[in-house]
């Protein structure tokens, strides 16, 4: 699974509500961002939720 996060992030914090373990504040800029470290694996539910309830359209769940 790869997660593409587009550039329109608005900071509504959404994807971070749904799945904190993979979505985090980036607070140098007040956006959202992808914690690389995150094991997506374990997630995979919730980063589809987030993906589903963004606003924006801003995140990507890419699957083989």
């Amino acid at each position: 699974m790869r997660i593409d996060f587009g550039k329109d992030c608005i900071g509504c914090g959404a994807c971070v509500g749904a799945c904190p373990e993979v979505f985090e504040f980036d607070t140098d800029v007040y956006k959202v961002k992808v914690n690389i470290g995150a094991d997506f694996s374990q997630h995979m539910a919730a980063i589809r939720e987030a993906a589903d309830i963004c606003p924006v359209g801003n995140i990507k769940v890419v699957e083989p």
